[in-house]
């Protein structure tokens, strides 16, 4: 008998037909897993006593003996072409001495063929030489040619009409030049022929 809300353990449903379940293990052998660092490890140790192992001995007296066979029989001996029959030509050569020195046909003065000092002080004054008289005769015609190239350009009519309208009170009624127009004239003329050959002047510096 149960108290109300509890349920006994006989009373649930059983399943009678379900088998129980079976768990089975099965073993496996082993794998053993190859270990590459080892390995490694091992095939150089055998390069290192590989290369470390003594040097075959050779047999010296066997080296020595097949030499000196070789040498009786002729076969280190050089040919007789390569063998020089005429020594005294050998032994007057000059060209073989340490310290020889070739024997020109006309010896060479080499002092002589360079340029000395004075010739060189020389050439630099000759070369200044030009080139100052070169600055002297454009200073020379600098200001002629100025004059000039001035004096033509007054003498074109478009200057003329440039200066009637520009000063008029230095021309009369027909267009001449009155005391004024001469005055103010040679004082444009000046100041332009001393403006130019300061700028002539400055640049030639």
């Amino acid at each position: 008998m149960t108290s109300m809300g509890s349920t006994s353990i006989d009373n649930l449903p059983t399943a009678n037909n379900e088998e129980n379940v079976v768990l089975q293990t099965t073993e496996k052998n082993n794998i053993v897993v190859e270990d590459k660092a080892r390995k490694l490890q091992k095939e150089r140790e055998a390069d290192l006593n590989i290369k470390n192992a003594p040097p075959v001995q050779m047999d010296v007296n066997k080296f020595v003996s097949g030499i000196q066979e070789a040498s009786s029989s002729g076969m280190l001996s050089l040919p007789s072409r390569d063998i020089p029959h005429d020594k005294d030509r050998l032994i007057k050569d000059e060209n073989i001495k340490p310290n020889f020195i070739p024997k020109g046909a006309h010896p060479t003065d080499y002092i002589t063929e360079h340029q000395t000092s004075e010739e060189i002080i020389k050439q630099n004054a000759k070369k200044q030489q030009s080139q100052d008289n070169l600055d002297i005769l454009f200073t020379e015609l600098a200001l002629p040619t100025m004059i000039a190239a001035l004096y033509f350009a007054y003498q074109l009519p478009a200057v003329r009409k440039m200066f009637i309208k520009s000063f008029p009170f230095c021309y009369n009624k027909s267009g001449d030049k009155n005391i004024y127009g001469f005055l103010v004239n040679s004082l444009v003329f000046g100041a332009i022929i001393y403006s130019s050959n300061k700028v002539v002047n400055h640049l030639s510096k």
